[in-house]
């Protein structure tokens, strides 16, 4: 049911939230465990990781002051588990709203106190949980796609870097 993939070993850029989140993940393990099935795990080699992620509904995720969003936030998103992520806000990291992911709509995010309520509350709501699933991955495929970034670079570098400036062929 729920997966988290990465170890308590807390950089400074994290603030010691990852500790902080694996511990009480470990403990909802316990108390949990005969009635949802929660995996902590970490160093895992790649195709067991996106096994794991796979058979997940939810993924817990933890970013630090280095910006809101990290490969794991995608890798999470990409595979049809809902992205449960620490509220980077409380990191003071301020970021472009338009910009990213949308909270209750593409993700939900979560703080230590409210972690186990909003982690118990998606579980009983498998609707819910599927829908932001689903808009999460389609809302990654649709605006950061390779396919799409890359289109946006080629448009930006024709009219951006190369402005017409008199010459009849442009």
């Amino acid at each position: 049911d729920v997966s988290l993939t990465f170890s308590p070993v807390d950089g400074s850029v994290y603030g010691g939230l990852r500790k902080e989140v694996v511990k009480k993940i470990e403990e909802l393990e316990c108390r949990w465990k005969n009635k949802f099935r929660i995996v902590a795990r970490w160093g895992l080699n790649k195709n067991d990781y996106f096994d794991l992620l796979q058979r997940s509904k939810i993924s817990v995720n933890v970013v630090g002051f280095n910006g809101p969003y990290n490969y794991r936030s995608c890798e999470i998103l990409n595979s049809g588990a809902l992205l449960f992520q620490a509220n980077f806000t409380s990191h003071g990291v301020e970021c472009n709203p338009e910009e990213l992911f949308r909270d209750g709509e593409h993700f939900i995010s979560f703080s230590i106190e409210d972690l186990e309520e909003n982690l118990l509350e998606l579980l009983t709501d498998e609707d819910r949980l599927t829908k932001i699933a689903e808009n999460g991955k389609a809302f990654l495929e649709s605006t950061y796609s390779y396919e799409k970034l890359f289109k946006q670079l080629i448009e930006r570098v024709r009219n951006d870097s190369f402005p017409d400036r008199g010459n009849p062929q442009g």
